[in-house]
């Protein structure tokens, strides 16, 4: 998540909302005040022996998404990143969320497919993160799940299956994220 006060936002994996036959989503809350700012944001880097990998996207033409309303009606926009903006903490918009829900967001899962020859001055071959910030005043709780790449719009998008919760509760008690973990371990 990101803010800046009096905006607020909050994050969570839920399994109580999900799109497809099981899993969790990604929820964001957010109360976006006249001044701050306020978000979520999901990266697709990950980082081994201090060097930073990022998703090689080059060969798809779209990300895709599904996304949901508490209440319809969020205002959110949807922004990504490459390489060179995740490194200036920033994202380049995509075009409005209109383009490609023209209803809007509302209480049924929609799929929102992004052609990345939308965004000017973008690299997909070091595809970065993926940034829903929320710019119009206002309080807002919005889903999102099965994010994936595509090469056509027309691909099938892999739904999570319901996970096996045998597996998963062996001995798992607590997560923590860890940030900047060079300075920790040097």
């Amino acid at each position: 998540k990101f803010e800046r006060a009096p905006s607020s936002s909050k994050i969570y994996l839920t399994d109580s909302v999900y799109h497809g036959a099981g899993g969790k989503s990604l929820q964001v809350i957010a109360c976006k005040q006249t001044e701050g700012y306020c978000g979520a944001w999901i990266n697709f880097f990950f980082t081994k022996r201090n060097q930073v990998r990022y998703i090689h996207a080059a060969e798809f033409n779209y990300i895709s998404f599904y996304i949901k309303g508490a209440q319809g009606g969020e205002q959110v926009q949807i922004q990504l990143s490459d390489k060179n903006l995740s490194e200036r903490e920033d994202s380049r918009p995509a075009k409005p969320l209109s383009n490609y829900l023209p209803q809007g967001i509302t209480t049924a899962w929609q799929q929102v497919l992004i052609p990345l020859k939308d965004l000017e001055r973008f690299d997909p071959s070091q595809l970065a993160g993926l940034t829903f910030n929320f710019t119009s005043t206002g309080c807002y709780e919005i889903f999102v799940d099965d994010i994936c790449l595509k090469k056509t719009a027309n691909d099938p998008t892999p739904l999570t299956t319901q996970p096996n919760i045998q597996r998963l509760n062996k001995e798992l008690q607590n997560a923590m994220w860890v940030w900047q973990t060079n300075k920790l371990f040097n």
